[in-house]
């Protein structure tokens, strides 16, 4: 399958309040295939082979302002990311780097590196509950209550569809609205709203959870972890078994400590353990 041209790309990155504009090729975007690129929430979450990783060289340490600045890229093939296998695993790709071929980029910003050395730029308040959350527990309880496209009441009020809600949130990350596809009965959209969960909580510590309250994370398919081997110029992909997480029903529930449970006859340890 061929891939086609590369989006020719500018930087904006944001240090130290001054806009600062890197130079340099374009990082590779993992392909779908049919034409079109991995979709934007994709691209702010996750770094992909021959993304950005370091931006400048000591010699090019210096306050910012707002000229361009010249990117270490531009001397150093080292400042992108080589996630790779053939014809040889690329650099950042194994276990001191990434197993799967992806690494994080939500909440790790440009520059916060032990070359470029810009941890002051790093700083994050945790929310106690996002709006995002808010939008997809109200999707979740209408589907299951009225369906996909079923807007509940509220004294009097008509509230939004699960799909609305669902849109709502993809509309923010410049997605398209839910295909009609998926919204033809609960069990359907069920699904669509989990993975809608999965994307807009990625290492936000909630899947975990959500895997736990489905009662889904003892299922074969949540518990085998896959990576993406592809060769350096991306004309070949093949899905690579990782690890089995082991998670059974009794995982569900921690154990009672044994000292505990023998203090009497009906203090009864949890199930499975």
């Amino acid at each position: 399958m061929a891939v086609p041209e590369k989006p020719k790309l500018h930087y904006d990155q944001y240090m130290k309040n001054k806009k600062v504009i890197f130079v340099g090729p374009a990082p590779t975007l993992m392909h779908q295939g049919k034409g079109s690129w991995i979709d934007k929430n994709f691209q702010v979450t996750i770094r992909s082979n021959g993304a950005i990783l370091l931006l400048h060289d000591s010699k090019y340490r210096e306050d910012y302002g707002t000229k361009w600045v010249k990117s270490f890229a531009d001397d150093n093939p080292q400042a992108y990311l080589q996630l790779y296998t053939q014809p040889s695993q690329g650099a950042d790709r194994g276990p001191q780097g990434s197993l799967t071929g992806y690494m994080a980029k939500k909440f790790w910003p440009y520059g916060v590196n032990a070359v470029d050395q810009e941890w002051g730029s790093f700083w994050f308040r945790c929310p106690v509950i996002r709006l995002a959350e808010i939008y997809l527990i109200y999707a979740e309880a209408v589907n299951e209550l009225y369906g996909p496209t079923s807007a509940p009441t509220f004294g009097g009020e008509t509230g939004l569809t699960a799909e609305e809600a669902v849109n709502v949130i993809r509309a923010r990350a410049q997605m398209p609205n839910t295909h009609s596809k998926f919204t033809a009965d609960k069990l359907e959209f069920r699904e669509r709203i989990r993975n809608e969960r999965s994307v807009e909580f990625c290492f936000e510590g909630q899947r975990w959870n959500d895997l736990r309250r489905w009662h889904i994370g003892h299922l074969p398919e949540y518990k085998t972890l896959y990576g993406l081997d592809f060769d350096k110029d991306h004309t070949s992909f093949s899905k690579a078994w990782l690890m089995d997480r082991v998670f059974e029903e009794k995982h569900y529930w921690l154990p009672f400590r044994v000292e505990e449970v023998l203090l009497y006859e009906d203090y009864r340890q949890n199930p499975g353990w």
